[in-house]
């Protein structure tokens, strides 16, 4: 009787530990996705935002409101944060929390990458409630208003499958414990 109560609570461990790997594991793959280490895919939204194709980001003459803005791809990097979706990224650089989006003069940084227009925006999520945002003019005023002067292009449109790499920038470890 002992020996058979012994092999079921063996039996009952292992069945245990197997799950907890798996659930562990999933936990994992979940964290590493949010963090951008790892591959997202599925349905979402194309963006694709530029400048006026009267406009240059070279020369003595040049029209702000006819440029992209550091600011314009930011709103729209939060609108869709607001969204919660599972992946951003711009001209294929993976948008993570701490992604910085600047600029010098008339040239856009993303990640500390210089990155050309046109502004390809990619999200991975629920595309009928990510185009219910995107198309609320109210949450893009100054996109929307600038792209019906013909200032700027901007459309979006659902796309069935989608796939966000891996994020390739530097992590800071300011606030990092090592755990032993």
């Amino acid at each position: 009787r002992i020996v058979f109560l012994r092999n079921e609570i063996e039996k009952a461990q292992s069945l245990i530990e197997s799950r907890t790997k798996d659930v562990n594991i999933e936990t994992l793959d979940k964290l590493k996705g949010k963090i951008g280490l790892s591959v997202v895919e599925g349905e979402g939204i194309e963006i694709v935002i530029d400048d006026s194709p009267t406009s240059s980001r070279e020369g003595a003459n040049i029209s702000d409101t006819l440029l992209v803005q550091a600011s314009d791809i930011r709103d729209l990097v939060n609108m869709l944060n607001a969204a919660k979706v599972d992946a951003i990224s711009i001209n294929n650089q993976r948008i993570i929390a701490q992604s910085p989006i600047s600029s010098i003069g008339t040239s856009i940084l993303i990640n500390n990458s210089y990155i050309s227009p046109p502004f390809t925006i990619n999200a991975v999520g629920d595309s009928g409630s990510i185009m219910q945002r995107i198309l609320n003019e109210a949450l893009l005023p100054s996109i929307y208003k600038r792209s019906k002067k013909g200032e700027i292009r901007f459309k979006a449109e659902p796309k069935a499958f989608l796939s966000i790499p891996i994020y390739n920038g530097d992590f800071k470890a300011n606030n990092l414990n090592i755990v032993k």
